[in-house]
């Protein structure tokens, strides 16, 4: 007959369930990413979260970015409120436990990302499928080995 102790798989199995049940610090760490990612856009990119190019300035904000000196800026940058403003929050309890929000709460921020009569959108919020595969790397890391870094 062959025999086998299982105790210590029992135990990694254990803490492997303890910390899928409380993923706060590698959804923290995922919203970190994902708020930088963001904030890549607004400085620099100028592109939609796939990649998608900004529309230019209409002729008249063009003009009034000029006339106050932060037209270099570019596309949705003037005071740095909206940069400034972007965050992310991990929900793991209650409702909606096990999600993550990446935002930001300018009253302002709904116009600039979903367009308006007057104005194009410029999306730059979003998840951008290409970087699913590292957060659940991520993931995967985080519930095995308790890091928020897989081995790879």
């Amino acid at each position: 007959m062959l025999e086998a102790n299982l105790t210590a798989a029992l135990e990694q199995v254990g803490l492997m369930l303890e910390r899928a049940s409380n993923p706060l610090p590698v959804l923290t760490r995922i919203g970190a990413s994902e708020v930088e990612n963001v904030k890549a856009r607004i400085r620099s990119s100028k592109t939609s979260p796939w990649g998608d190019s900004w529309a230019p300035w209409a002729p008249s904000t063009a003009r009034e970015r000029q006339r106050k000196g932060n037209a270099e800026q570019g596309l949705l940058f003037d005071t740095g409120a909206l940069l400034d403003s972007v965050h992310a929050v991990a929900n793991v309890y209650g409702p909606g436990h096990g999600t993550l929000d990446v935002g930001t709460s300018l009253d302002y921020a709904g116009f600039l990302q979903d367009g308006t009569e007057k104005m194009v959108a410029r999306q730059y919020l979003g998840w951008n499928e290409t970087v699913f595969p590292f957060y659940e790397l991520m993931l995967a890391g985080f519930i095995e080995h308790g890091t928020e870094t897989a081995d790879l």
